[in-house]
């Protein structure tokens, strides 16, 4: 987390802390990747590809790329469930889920609006979907089963609603803008136990198309990409000031979905020009 530097102008140890973060190109050959999610220990990766229709399966050691599942439409976000992974097809306005093995089919669990990302909670028995064109989030309940229970909005009147993110304990969302037009908000969202919330909050403005989004497990701190200028922006959300700074600017390739590993060294990004890539040092 910093360099130690010896000096002989004077006999002083220099100490350079923070190190800047280090952006890589970690995995290639995941065509128009649009989101990651983790597997569970982290080596492994979902990949959702809009075009091609499928979501890949990575293994972020070897570098292997592989099918796990197919859709409809365009697979435009995915995210893990209670043994399952669950897929945003946005072409055909559904949610689907699929068997953690290669080649397993993806099943509706529910029809939606112009879905865009998804979160779950740490119980992961409700799903929250982005409905950018509705300007809201919808909130699917689910069964043991992974099978819908119910559906309702848990919150509106967010414009073109699209990168997202959930605390632990489902009752904190934390929803991006992209209107495209540089004055782009994240929103913090008190969840209502049931019926939509009107307890919002801007906590940060004068973004550019928010597409990703992923907190740190003491969610103390939120990170965001803006895909229009290739950013990566960090939130502070302890002491209520919510201060934004720029992690990374102006990357090689444009940043939409994130993923945080349990060790929180390293910050995993989706890039639809076909790269998974790693911020380190973070």
């Amino acid at each position: 987390d910093r360099l130690l530097i010896t000096s002989n102008a004077g006999g002083f140890i220099v100490s350079v802390t923070p190190l800047a973060p280090v952006v890589t190109d970690l995995v290639s050959g995941v065509v128009h990747a649009l989101d990651i999610s983790l597997a569970q220990g982290d080596q492994m990766a979902y990949v959702a590809s809009y075009f091609q229709k499928k979501v890949y399966l990575v293994d972020l050691e070897t570098k292997a790329v592989t099918t796990l599942t197919t859709t409809s439409g365009g697979a435009i976000s995915c995210a893990m469930g209670n043994g399952v992974l669950f897929v945003v097809d946005r072409d055909s306005n559904l949610i689907c889920k699929a068997d953690l093995l290669v080649s397993s089919t993806c099943t509706t669990v529910a029809s939606v609006t112009d879905p865009r990302e998804i979160a779950l909670p740490e119980s992961r028995d409700v799903i929250y979907v982005a409905e950018k064109n509705q300007n809201r989030v919808r909130r699917l309940r689910l069964k043991a089963d992974n099978t819908l229970l119910s559906s309702d909005v848990a919150v509106e009147g967010i414009t073109l609603a699209r990168g997202l993110a959930v605390s632990r304990d489902g009752t904190v969302l934390y929803v991006g803008e992209d209107a495209r037009a540089g004055a782009d908000k994240i929103w913090k969202v008190m969840v209502s136990a049931s019926g939509t919330s009107t307890n919002k909050v801007d906590i940060a403005t004068g973004l550019d198309r928010v597409l990703g989004l992923v907190l740190n497990r003491a969610e103390t701190v939120l990170y965001a990409s803006e895909y229009a200028r290739k950013n990566i922006v960090r939130i502070e959300l302890v002491s209520g000031s919510y201060g934004k700074t720029t992690l990374v600017s102006g990357m090689a390739r444009a940043p939409l979905g994130l993923a945080l590993p349990a060790a929180e060294d390293r910050l995993l990004i989706a890039s639809d020009a076909g790269y998974v890539v790693v911020i380190a040092g973070l």
